[in-house]
């Protein structure tokens, strides 16, 4: 038998890539981390909802103690921050980092003339001359299902109260049981002299707050807090 007359051995075409089972394995496996990734994720932005969730509701009905300073000027033993604990972790969620503040004067829900229902908060952020104070307003509207809550407006405003009389106190925030867009905090500067400062949701989603005229020069209604 001659060389040429010899049966050629044919062999059998290599299977593609992705037909052979180990490249099958590793396909299946970055699937299955896609997945599970995605999946982690979600699920953290679920739970981080449902907690927003819940912690909205709690600001929304939020009543401070009666005798609570939301902002005190600094003394002997520095300074009197109050930083209610549902708004902070409320905020942290929403915003990723808590709200900065002095002290926060009223967290509640309010409703507008034209029925708007919405969680206002107030923030000192800064001190000027006198008694004169920056605040920050935030309006949210509630959420839908677990979806987050929508600011609506964040506004900075000065407050000025009357200067001179020592140092300024103001307490937290209550809401006007006869105004459901209204709401007051008092404060005291020094000793005897003390003041409301007003405060209005309108239907624009901004906030009002302005201090009442009058002031009293009778004690205070309060007592400081203890420290």
């Amino acid at each position: 038998m001659t060389e040429n007359e010899r049966p050629q051995l044919e062999y059998a075409q290599a299977s593609p890539w992705h037909r052979r089972r180990s490249a099958r394995r590793v396909v299946m496996l970055c699937f299955a981390l896609l997945v599970l990734g995605a999946g982690l994720r979600w699920g953290n932005q679920f739970l981080n909802r449902v907690k927003a969730k819940y912690l909205f509701a709690q600001c929304m009905n939020w009543t401070p103690p009666a005798d609570r300073e939301g902002f005190d000027e600094p003394r002997d033993s520095g300074w009197v921050v109050w930083r209610p604990e549902p708004w902070m972790k409320f905020y942290q969620l929403y915003g990723g980092s808590a709200p900065v503040t002095s002290g926060t004067l009223f967290v509640h829900g309010r409703t507008s003339r034209g029925g708007n229902v919405r969680l206002v908060a107030l923030d000192v952020v800064s001190t000027g001359r006198g008694h004169t104070l920056l605040v920050q307003s935030r309006v949210f509207e509630p959420p839908v299902s677990v979806a987050w809550a929508k600011l609506k407006t964040a506004t900075v405003k000065p407050v000025e109260l009357p200067e001179g009389g020592g140092l300024l106190r103001i307490y937290s925030g209550r809401i006007d049981p006869q105004d459901a867009s209204h709401f007051t905090m008092e404060y005291v500067i020094g000793e005897e002299r003390r003041g409301i400062i007003d405060g209005w949701l309108k239907d624009d989603e901004t906030v009002v707050v302005e201090p009442r005229s009058d002031v009293a020069t009778t004690s205070p209604s309060h007592t400081p807090s203890a420290r």
